[in-house]
């Protein structure tokens, strides 16, 4: 029996799932490091270690609020936000970005134009963040 759609069949579904087991997400690093790094240079001097690990998450949870409101302002996505994944193809390697797009799979359709692309690597290079966005493989 032949069909008139351009599904392909059930087998070919299951096995492009066992492929891909976990979402896979497009999105920008972000160096966790460099921003440890920049509220120590900025923390006042004066202020003792236990008010410095109370206020280093509050410092991070600002810069990923303003890295998230450029996303936001740039492309619509319902998933915009931090997302812990592992590199493409190296699970043993977790990184830090800031999610655009999830797909089941990696799928360039799904980016964002160029020119977007283009105006959020320049906003995250202002900010110090100077990796190419990429697809990367959820944690979850």
């Amino acid at each position: 029996m032949t069909t008139t759609d351009n599904r392909p069949p059930a087998r070919l579904i299951i096995r492009r799932l066992e492929r891909y087991p976990n979402a896979a997400i497009w999105g920008i690093p972000v160096d966790l490091n460099l921003m440890v790094a920049e509220f120590k240079r900025t923390a006042p001097p004066n202020i003792d270690g236990e008010e410095r690990m109370r206020l280093l998450p509050i410092y991070v949870n600002r810069i990923f609020s303003v890295l998230e409101a450029k996303c936001r302002s740039v492309w619509r996505s319902g998933i915009i936000g931090p997302r812990e994944v592992y590199a493409s193809g190296k699970r043993s390697v977790e990184k830090t970005i800031i999610a655009v797009v999830r797909s089941t799979r990696p799928d360039d359709k799904f980016l964002p134009p160029p020119d977007k692309i283009e105006e959020l690597k320049k906003f995250f290079a202002a900010q110090g963040f100077t990796e190419d966005p990429d697809w990367f493989i959820a944690v979850d």
